[in-house]
């Protein structure tokens, strides 16, 4: 069962890992979001926004992992908020995704215009009640659970490295 306004979102993925991009994709469409856009990094990330916004189709929300090639994803939001791209909405909900725990750098993604920061596990009905939240949804806990009706639970969680290690 998809939420009749969360089912028309358009939600771009970004992170450099297609394994994470794979695990995101599955959270979101077993709440009903169908249309995922996703990017490998930053600068692929900034592309999207502004195809989107070109061709009429606008992306809705950003989730990003923090750790990113290149830019990272503070840099990317900077580059959001601060309007360095022409035609992107400044104000767009951006919400991170991440396994740092280092409150220093989180300090500085929540000064740099994060909309949310999210730590990795996350469960779906979470990413629901979050989504709902910043896109200015009115959604309950019953609407949330009626979602997920069906639908197996998951959590992101991967493992990274050689060393085998969980990164959460």
């Amino acid at each position: 069962m998809a939420h009749p306004v969360l089912s028309q979102f358009r939600i771009l993925v970004v992170d450099n890992q297609r394994a994470m991009r794979g695990i995101l994709r599955s959270l979101l469409g077993q709440i009903g979001i169908r249309d995922i856009v996703e990017a490998d990094g930053p600068e692929e990330a900034i592309n999207q926004l502004v195809e989107g916004t070109r061709f009429g189709k606008p992306i809705d929300l950003v989730i990003t992992e923090l750790h990113l090639q290149g830019m990272s994803g503070r840099e990317l939001i900077e580059h959001l908020r601060q309007g360095r791209t022409a035609d992107l909405d400044p104000t767009i909900p951006v919400l991170v995704l991440t396994g740092e725990r280092d409150p220093v750098q989180l300090d500085e993604v929540r000064a740099a215009g994060a909309s949310e920061i999210l730590e990795k596990p996350i469960a779906a009905p979470e990413l629901v009640r979050v989504i709902a939240q910043r896109a200015g949804i009115a959604i309950s806990p019953k609407e949330i659970a009626a979602l997920m009706v069906n639908t197996p639970q998951h959590s992101v969680s991967i493992r990274s490295g050689a060393s085998g290690q969980t990164r959460r």
